[in-house]
């Protein structure tokens, strides 16, 4: 998701490598190792049809409670042949600050562009019927967000009417995370650009000389069946891969009660298919 030079992934993959880290405030203030970073943490969790929102958590040598809901730029680097080289991991609204006097630092912690998502949901400035492309670029819009995407899976079906109105408890993250399980795509921010990626064969090769950790778990896959259902009463539709079924045993991609596609989902299951087998 983040372009980098084969200098970087080279580099990455060293047993020994010199790492390097800087924050960027609004202020264009820069904090570095020399001055008061200790360290920082990103994390996330994703899959296929989800919406990733990425943590951040920041160790800061003194008192720094005047960072709180400060937007703060994230910088990663690793040192390359031709000096260091640093991935920009977007923008991450602070939104906790911790100040130890038994350590002398703060933590802060908080959360990518993505958060601006966590509003409820109203209806957005769009004229129906649209298409999903047309209504995410409205959803992104109302929440501050740029959409990068042009197209994607199914981001050309029509939507007929607001499918969200009303509903008690829709966010606008809901809406995205239902845009991302009708493609069976990634809703994931890049450079403050949300994205819709879709599962792509990167020809990257890691060795067991690339091994860190290791966990097993069950076998998942290949993906070789689409259900799309209504919940409890189980009104499904779904279509699978019969040859990849008799030789893996069936692994579904299910999604449940989607909004966006509950009264199209014909349309959308073959689409989902074409993805995912």
């Amino acid at each position: 998701m983040y372009d980098v030079s084969s200098n970087f992934k080279n580099s990455i993959k060293e047993p020994i490598k010199e790492i390097d880290a800087y924050l960027l405030l609004e202020d264009l203030t820069i904090i570095t190792p020399a001055d008061d970073l200790v360290s920082l943490k990103i994390e996330s969790e994703n899959g296929v049809g989800k919406l990733v929102m990425k943590k951040i958590e920041i160790k800061l040598l003194g008192y720094h409670s005047v960072l709180l809901s400060e937007k703060i730029n994230a910088y990663v680097g690793v040192k390359t042949e031709t000096g260091y080289e640093y991935i920009n991991y977007g923008q991450f609204l602070i939104t906790e600050v911790e100040d130890s006097k038994d350590t002398g630092m703060s933590i802060l912690k908080g959360y990518d562009s993505m958060i601006y998502t966590n509003v409820a949901y109203s209806s957005v400035d769009v004229q129906y019927p649209c298409t999903v492309y047309q209504y995410a670029l409205a959803v992104c819009q109302k929440c501050g967000l740029t959409l990068a995407s042009e197209s994607w899976p199914s981001s050309d079906i029509d939507i007929e009417s607001d499918r969200y109105i009303g509903i008690d408890g829709m966010q606008y993250r809901d809406v995205l995370n239902d845009i991302a399980a009708a493609s069976g795509t990634i809703a994931i921010l890049s450079n403050d650009k949300l994205y819709f990626k879709s599962i792509t064969n990167t020809e990257e090769t890691l060795t067991y000389d690339d091994l860190k950790t290791l966990k097993l778990q069950p076998k998942y896959g290949p993906i070789n069946g689409v259900v799309i259902a209504r919940t409890p009463q189980e009104d499904n539709v779904a279509v699978q891969d019969e040859e990849s079924v008799q030789e893996n045993g069936l692994t579904e991609y299910r999604i449940e009660n989607n909004q966006l596609m509950d009264d199209k989902r014909e349309d959308y299951l073959q689409n989902l298919a074409n993805q995912m087998f």
